[in-house]
């Protein structure tokens, strides 16, 4: 048995650790790569529930815009009747704009679901694209529940001129 050169031992070893680290460093980083990869995915994932779930606020809230305007063209129709103008232009005036406000909101709910439901391609999109699509859908959220609010005021304000008309005409409470 001959005794081998120890220079060319620790040379062997040296290299068959290089080479097993170079391994490991490939193995590591590719699985560095599929989890950035997987985090990502998650990532817009989530963005893109996000999103949906804003939309789907829009078209509650728009079809509660709808049900307060057909409240409101109610109220305002009983305290013009109450006052003896239900043909008057200034009723006509408020009840178109009101059919106005649903339109509008209408057209909001649907031009939304369209463009950021509708999106075939959704999944595809970058995750600061649909970052817009949610400031978008945010900022159509805020409007639509201001026309909302306001709509309830005036409903509110339409029932106490009722009250009023009523208690001026003799009925305490009704």
């Amino acid at each position: 048995m001959s005794t081998a050169d120890p220079n060319y031992i620790t040379s062997l070893v040296s290299a068959i650790a290089s080479v097993l680290s170079a391994g490991a460093a490939f193995w590591s980083a590719a699985s560095a790569r599929s989890a950035q990869k997987s985090s990502q995915r998650l990532e817009q994932d989530k963005a893109q529930i996000e999103l949906i779930v804003r939309v789907k606020e829009v078209s509650i809230e728009a079809e509660r815009v709808i049900a307060r305007g057909a409240e409101l063209k109610q109220a305002l129709g009983d305290a013009f009747r109450l006052a003896g103008q239900h043909n008057s232009p200034r009723l006509k005036i408020l009840l178109h704009g009101v059919d106005e406000k649903i339109e509008k909101v209408k057209a909001l709910k649907v031009e939304l679901e369209t463009s950021a439901l509708g999106e075939k391609d959704l999944g595809k999109k970058k995750l600061e694209d649909i970052a817009q699509l949610q400031a978008r859908v945010s900022e159509t959220l805020v409007h639509v529940r201001a026309i909302r609010e306001d709509m309830e005021r005036e409903i509110a304000s339409a029932i106490d001129s009722s009250k009023e008309i009523r208690k001026g005409q003799g009925f305490d409470s009704v």
